[in-house]
């Protein structure tokens, strides 16, 4: 891999990570009033996918500082991010008792393909 396909990765997971934050934002704040659990499983979904399958393929190490203007503070880094996004995923999950499923969602088991199944070609598209 190249240098510069490693920083166009890194700058996908990076938007990734801004888009996450703020739909983990719309679950928090619809979770007490309404069914978030579709919502909660594609977050899991794609934080698999656009965020931990790039940090496994590159190795970015978590002090790597990181660009999201969605997630606050001044000076991110990686590791902050996640704790700010997969954190999240996970405190919802538990809160919602959803831990087992989305654990097997981060373990690429069923739930993963069904989700993968389910969501369109066009989107798909988009998230490659």
């Amino acid at each position: 891999m190249g240098f510069f396909s490693k920083g166009i990765e890194f700058n996908k997971m990076a938007k990734s990570l801004n888009g996450l934050y703020s739909m983990i934002d719309e679950i928090r704040q619809k979770k007490d009033f309404e069914d978030v659990t579709s919502d909660l499983f594609l977050a899991s979904y794609l934080m698999k996918i656009e965020v931990f399958n790039r940090i496994d393929i590159y190795k970015w190490t978590l002090k790597t500082p990181i660009y999201a203007p969605m997630i606050p503070g001044v000076s991110k880094n990686l590791e902050y991010a996640l704790h700010q996004t997969f954190g999240r995923i996970m405190e919802i999950g538990n809160e919602l008792g959803y831990q087992k499923e989305i654990d097997e969602i981060f373990s690429e088991g069923e739930l993963f393909t069904e989700i993968q199944n389910n969501i369109p070609n066009n989107v798909k598209n988009l998230l490659k």
